[in-house]
């Protein structure tokens, strides 16, 4: 099992940085460090078990394909529009915007997730 990063980074704004931190590794970093930060967005993508959202129509689908991380486009956005983390990346030569809303003692509140969908 893999230590939990929560345990060390225990406010939302040092767990943002981290994350800001490994996506930029996947875009800027050379070697290891850049294998580090690819593996971390696409270790992200599998993790939503591949559920993105349709551009064409907006709503939630089954990503098909494999999690094949081309590269991160632009910078990792912290605090972008109230979401925690955003950034895009190509995945299988698709365009996918991430969402990460990161919480320690929280749940999700109202409409949160249909609020960050009209923005992605």
């Amino acid at each position: 099992m893999a230590p939990n990063i929560f345990k060390y980074a225990t406010k939302e704004l040092t767990q943002d940085a981290v994350i800001c931190w490994l996506v930029a590794c996947a875009r800027e970093a050379t070697g290891e460090l850049r294998e580090c930060g690819l593996n971390f967005v696409q270790a992200l993508m599998q993790s939503g078990g591949g559920a993105v959202i349709d551009a064409t129509n907006g709503e939630l689908a089954q990503h098909v394909g494999s999690y094949d991380v081309g590269r991160v486009l632009g910078d990792p956005k912290r605090q972008y529009q109230n979401i925690d983390v955003f950034f895009q990346a190509t995945v299988d030569d698709k365009v996918v915007s991430f969402v990460i809303e990161d919480k320690t003692d929280s749940e999700m509140s109202g409409n949160q997730l249909e609020r960050y969908m009209k923005i992605v």
